[in-house]
């Protein structure tokens, strides 16, 4: 099954067809991404492999993606990629040679979630209830402690 957002490129050869599918287009920094690729051959496929490789602007090495049989002809795998700018997933088949790319964009990872950003933000407001709390309680015992407030004793 193919999600409506998807990346997805096709080579036709000679002895087979490739079609490498990336199914989301909001790829983001470190986060697993999932690679479908499904091969029409003609004849054997000997090898086949795949590899991310950076734009021009990114400062990163290629990665490779290792890909896994998921039935007949068709193989899957994951990738992670750590910088963030355009990447290229590349799929190599050797004998004959052929290779097909997909552009991808990734972004960085969002702002802090909301609840996180918001018990940030609450913090200090908490921590003053506290201790105005605290101060208030020590000045009241201080009020019952003033020495015309104690009972009188009686010397014995």
């Amino acid at each position: 099954m193919i999600p409506l957002l998807a990346v997805v490129a096709l080579l036709t050869t000679r002895s087979y067809d490739i079609r490498v599918n990336v199914p989301t287009t909001a790829l983001v920094v470190d986060r697993q991404a999932q690679v479908f690729v499904s091969v029409g051959a003609r004849r054997p496929l000997r090898s086949l492999h795949a590899f991310a490789v950076p734009g021009l602007d990114v400062d990163a090495a290629t990665i490779d993606v290792t890909l896994r049989p998921a039935g007949r002809d068709r193989f899957q795998g994951r990738f992670s990629l750590p910088v963030r700018g355009p990447w290229y997933l590349a799929v190599e088949a050797r004998d004959p040679p052929a290779i097909t790319s997909i552009t991808l964009n990734v972004s960085a990872p969002g702002a802090l979630p909301a609840p996180f950003a918001w018990a940030i933000a609450c913090l200090p407001l908490a921590l003053f209830a506290i201790f105005a709390a605290s101060e208030l309680r020590r000045a009241r015992n201080a009020a019952q402690d003033v020495p015309w407030n104690r009972p009188k004793t009686l010397p014995i």
